[in-house]
Formats: C-alpha cells, sequence, structure tokens
C-alpha cells in the first residue's frame, strides 16, 4: 500500500494543473465515486447472504461500506491535504513537504481511513516526480541503497514488532504508550525504502530510449490497476473463505493447488470484469472514476 500512495502522488503532483476545486471534483469522481460503488454493492451482498455470520458479528450495512476500499477514500484525502504543497513550487517546497510529512505523524488518525500514516508516501511520491531527472539519472544507485535500507529493516520484523506496529493505528495506544512512535517511524521507514526501491528497479529494468514491449504490456495493464485490485480483493479477501477446500487451508494442496489456481482464475475474472465495465460509459463512471457519460470529456483524461 506504500506503494501504492507513493505511486499516486506521483502521477498526482506530475499531472496537476486545475484549480483546488476542479482538482477536488476529479478527485472524488476518480476515487471517492467507485469506493462508493463498489462499497455499497460489498455491503448489499454481506446483508444479502449474511456473510459476516461466517466471523461471528451481525451484519452491519453502515460499518461494512465504510471499511471497504479505504484506500481509495485515503488516497482522495491525501490528494487534497497534499494540493497546496504540490502547488506551491517556490524556493523552499520541498522544505514545507518534509515538515508536512513529519507533523502529520502528530495528528490523530481516522479509524479505517489511514490517511495520516499514508500521507508521507504520498508526498514522497510527489517529489519522486519534481526530481524524476535526478531518480531517473542515480536510479541504480537508489535502488541499491533503498534495497539494502529495506533488508535491513525486514530482519528486524518479528511477531513482537509486527504486533507493536499495528497498534500505532490507534491513537489511544500511542498517547498511552509514546514509544509507539518508534515503531511508526520502523513502518515508515520500511515503507518508503520498499516503495523506493521497487520504483528505482523498475526504472532500472525498463527504462529505455526504445520502447519496450514489457513495458507497454505493463502500461496497458497499469490502466486496469483500479478494477483489478478491487474486484480480486473482493473476491479473495472476503469470499473465498465460502469455497467448498476452503477447509483445507493446512494441507499441501490448499498451499500448491488450489491456491495459485484461484488467484489465477480471479485475476482473469478481474481484468474481464474491467474491461467489460469500461465497455459502458455508466458503469466505467461509477466503478472505474471515467469522466461522466453526461459531460463530453475525453475518455482518458487523467
Amino acid at each position: 500500500m506504500p506503494l501504492f500512495m507513493m505511486l499516486t502522488g506521483m502521477i498526482y503532483a506530475m499531472t496537476l494543473k486545475s484549480g483546488f476545486l476542479t482538482t477536488a471534483q476529479k478527485k472524488f469522481r476518480q476515487l471517492m465515486l467507485p469506493a462508493i460503488t463498489l462499497g455499497l454493492i460489498i455491503a448489499a451482498i454481506n446483508i444479502t447472504f449474511d456473510i459476516n455470520a461466517s466471523y461471528g458479528s451481525e451484519p452491519d450495512f453502515l460499518k461494512t461500506f465504510w471499511n471497504q476500499l479505504w484506500f481509495l477514500k485515503s488516497a482522495f484525502v491525501c490528494c487534497l491535504v497534499a494540493y497546496p504543497f504540490f502547488a506551491y513550487k517556490g524556493r523552499h517546497a520541498t522544505l514545507y513537504i518534509v515538515l508536512a510529512a513529519l507533523a502529520s505523524q502528530f495528528i490523530p488518525e481516522t479509524p479505517v481511513l489511514h490517511y495520516v500514516y499514508m500521507l508521507p508516501f504520498f508526498l514522497a511520491g510527489g517529489l519522486v516526480s519534481w526530481y524524476s531527472d535526478i531518480f531517473n539519472r542515480h536510479s541504480l544507485t537508489i535502488a541499491v541503497a533503498s534495497g539494502l535500507v529495506f533488508l535491513a529493516t525486514l530482519m528486524f520484523l518479528s511477531g513482537e514488532v509486527y504486533i507493536k506496529c499495528t497498534l500505532t493505528y490507534h491513537w489511544d495506544q500511542i498517547v498511552r504508550f509514546p514509544t509507539l512512535y518508534l515503531y511508526r517511524a520502523y513502518r515508515i521507514l520500511t515503507g518508503l525504502s520498499g516503495s523506493v526501491f521497487f520504483i528505482a528497479l523498475f526504472i532500472c529494468l525498463f527504462d529505455s530510449k526504445q520502447p519496450r514491449k514489457v513495458a507497454c504490456l505493463l502500461a496497458v495493464w497499469g490502466q486496469m490497476t483500479l478494477g483489478i485490485y478491487a474486484f480480486h480483493f473482493i473476491a479473495l479477501r472476503k469470499y473465498a473463505h465460502l469455497l467448498p477446500f476452503a477447509g483445507e487451508a493446512d494441507t499441501p494442496a490448499f498451499t500448491f493447488f488450489y491456491t495459485p489456481l484461484l488467484s489465477i482464475l480471479l485475476l482473469a475474472a478481474s481484468i474481464a470484469l474491467t474491461k467489460l465495465s469500461k465497455s459502458n460509459r455508466w458503469t466505467a463512471w461509477l466503478l472505474m472514476g471515467s469522466p461522466s457519460p453526461l459531460h463530453k470529456t475525453p475518455h482518458n483524461s487523467i
């Protein structure tokens, strides 16, 4: 998710040309509208088929709706907060972004959205966009350095550390135990180093004056990331436990056959549903955040 937020921040900073209200309206359409539509669909399915009963809890329509696709809601809030920092390109713009990322970590977190934790990655993506020439020129050095930091942080990841890191989402726990800020800093460092590593690695592998087939293919797939993530997440994370072989989780067949096969099938189904959704202007608007069919705007506007 840090990588998703950093890439979102990169594209946002790269394409930011409109005023605040126009930008807010566009990002609401691209991020919040799919989250609302898919959230309503998932909540309706949960209530209709009593999915939550499998976990021993009563179905709650509003709670289920609010919890779905939180990363889209978080990205929308980050777009609003980051706008003045990305729009201002004065002498001390970079300093202001760094200070904003640090100051944000002392703001109480809103449940589910996690935008306080995600904001540093979003802002870092803007910096990568601003300094793209330097980043591209030294991509190999950056990949090696960030990769080493990423591996070093993972070496300290134990069960106890993971549990304490999850507590950093809860502001009341941080107030009670201020040392949890160290674990939040650890999480952010891990997310930043890992995200920078993968971006730099991609540039090292695919950056070329001549477009490569693999890079072009990934670019085409990248246009369907929202649909693939949303549909795959819904099917695999929410409803896979209802399948007949779900009770065989501890068997080799589940690990080496059922799970890979199910993931491949769901990925193929997700791509097909994404293409199907984009084939109609109304479903593309509601599910993919494309321009409204009532307005004559370019379909591929960012």
